[in-house]
């Protein structure tokens, strides 16, 4: 079986004949892998952060086995569809059945455990915020500096900033995301 390549030799040719101005799509790259290299750190999926679509789609949830879903990310106010374990919930924003609060649903009753919740609504944010879109420009050019080290250690750039995985405010963002928005936090 040949080897699964994620980078193949045209491409290592490529970004090392690449100059700032020539127009290889090495920067298209390097842009779609630092976002998606942002939605890893903050351990969220692919696209997370992304500006919501004008159209409603859908998305499945799974109960908990209390009254609060939570459904992030989510353009508070443009439900347009719910059901839970196959059966309609009356939708505008509030009813007797639920309610909209800080990206949760809260229902009347309990969602049993594991059963299935559709919600049709607008998913992503307003716009891309302007520190995660900062963050990624900086991490960016942080890599695309590094890719020479030798033309690094010739401009003087510090042995500490070579080294590092990630830029300062990649780092600081990456962090603060996460806290807001991880799946894995189980004790928040």
């Amino acid at each position: 079986m040949p080897p699964i390549l994620y980078a193949t030799a045209a491409d290592l040719k490529a970004a090392a004949q690449e100059t700032e101005s020539s127009g290889n799509d090495a920067w298209e790259t390097l842009a779609e892998g630092i976002s998606r290299l942002f939605d890893r750190e903050c351990e969220v999926e692919e696209g997370f952060f992304k500006a919501a679509d004008a159209a409603p789609s859908i998305k499945t949830f799974l109960g908990e086995g209390h009254e609060y879903l939570r459904i992030i990310p989510y353009i508070p106010g443009s439900l347009a569809a719910i059901t839970v374990d196959g059966s309609p919930v009356t939708v505008p924003t509030l009813t007797d059945e639920y309610a909209e609060r800080e990206n949760f649903l809260i229902f009347s009753y309990a969602i049993a455990k594991n059963a299935p919740v559709t919600v049709s609504a607008r998913w992503g944010f307003a716009q891309i915020a302007a520190d995660i879109k900062l963050a990624c420009i900086e991490q960016g050019l942080f890599q695309w500096r590094r890719k020479d080290l030798a033309f690094a250690d010739l401009s003087g750039v510090p042995t500490a900033a070579v080294t590092a995985m990630f830029s300062p405010t990649f780092e600081a963002s990456t962090q603060r995301y996460r806290g807001l928005y991880s799946t894995n936090l189980y004790f928040s």
